[in-house]
């Protein structure tokens, strides 16, 4: 998965202001303007100089070090109407502390941070009822608004809201870089998490991009049986099987992948398709390779309407079960953040 440096976005920083001071308090910031990163139409992101965030005393400013693209990101680029024209990009990140507001309890300037994107206010029916993807403050979500109060991550500064609910410290061991994939990485293991794998189950994911990838070393590391992956791309191909996929096909020279897959499987499927693709083709296909009682976990999302009404009548007739598995559905999500943190710290 492709991850920026923040480094260049603060060139748009005001000239003759320092960077930052010192004080017995720690770090403090002294910059007014800024660069970040703005969706003006599909195809077209612009840098725009924005001024730095103000934060209310609820509210923390977080200078980004590192911020990965994720394929949301790349899917808004490349087609209208996937994220709101002029939003300001960017979620998957980590960074330091710049600020802090007089009212914020538990974090100090200086302190090293990854940001949960989306929000939680713990306040409204959705989140007291655990639907926390329903939250009415979810176009608070960083990375989404078009609010330049509100700029993403492709930024020198973001502002964080809540930010009980969304700070995680980053350990000293683990670096910003590898800070800035917790969050695509907390989605891959949500997925296996929420999923009915069992030891020495065989499962197929399809799409061994950022996301795919994470799902393949997690089922390697959760005890499937045999990890089949699909994949277009050489590298990302390459990757799988290094992470632990024992078969990678390429679904664009293979004539019948279900032969294929039956073959692997002694003619029974897998127990498990996790459709990590975002193509309307490669979900349409997940149940040629699944066994009776089989179950496929959304990933990607699906970056094009398609007419998938038909997938009702298949999956009546093999008594398949879907599960989606994709941005803050969950509860647990949250508790697949920390797992990764303590993983990366090994």
């Amino acid at each position: 998965m492709p991850i920026l440096k923040a480094k260049n976005l603060g060139e748009g920083a005001t000239r003759g202001k320092s960077q930052y001071g010192y004080t017995s308090k720690g770090r403090i910031y002294k910059e007014e303007k800024m660069k970040a990163a703005r969706l003006k139409r599909a195809r077209d992101i612009a840098l725009e100089e924005i001024p730095v965030p103000e934060i209310s005393d609820m509210e923390v400013l977080v200078e980004v070090k590192y911020c990965g693209i994720c394929g949301t990101d790349l899917h808004a680029f490349q087609f209208p109407g996937f994220f709101p024209v002029g939003c300001f990009m960017g979620h998957e990140f980590s960074g330091v502390i710049a600020k802090v507001g007089n009212r914020v309890e538990g974090w100090k300037p200086g302190d090293r941070v990854i940001v949960l994107p989306g929000t939680q206010c713990g306040e409204c029916w959705a989140c007291q009822h655990g639907f926390l993807s329903l939250c009415e403050r979810a176009m608070e979500a960083i990375g989404v608004s078009t609010d330049e109060t509100m700029p993403g991550a492709f930024a020198k500064f973001v502002r964080v809201p809540i930010p009980q609910k969304r700070l995680y410290s980053l350990p000293g061991e683990v670096s910003f870089e590898e800070g800035a994939l917790v969050e695509p990485l907390a989605t891959s293991l949500h997925a296996v998490r929420i999923s009915a794998l069992r030891p020495g189950d065989y499962a197929m994911v399809l799409g061994a991009g950022g996301i795919g990838l994470g799902v393949i070393a997690f089922l390697k590391n959760a005890g499937a049986g045999l990890i089949i992956a699909t994949e277009v791309n050489e590298k990302r191909a390459e990757a799988a099987k290094k992470l632990g996929a024992d078969y990678v096909f390429n679904p664009q020279k293979v004539l019948n992948l279900k032969e294929e897959v039956l073959k692997l499987t002694n003619g029974l499927g897998v127990a498990q398709v996790f459709d990590c693709s975002g193509v309307a083709q490669a979900f349409q296909s997940a149940t040629d390779f699944l066994r009776p009682r089989g179950q496929i976990v959304l990933v990607g999302i699906l970056i094009r309407k398609s007419r998938l009404f038909l997938l009702t009548l298949i999956f009546m007739k093999s008594n398949c079960r879907v599960v989606g598995a994709t941005l803050m559905n969950f509860l647990w999500l949250l508790i697949s953040w920390k797992r990764v943190l303590c993983q990366l710290k090994k």
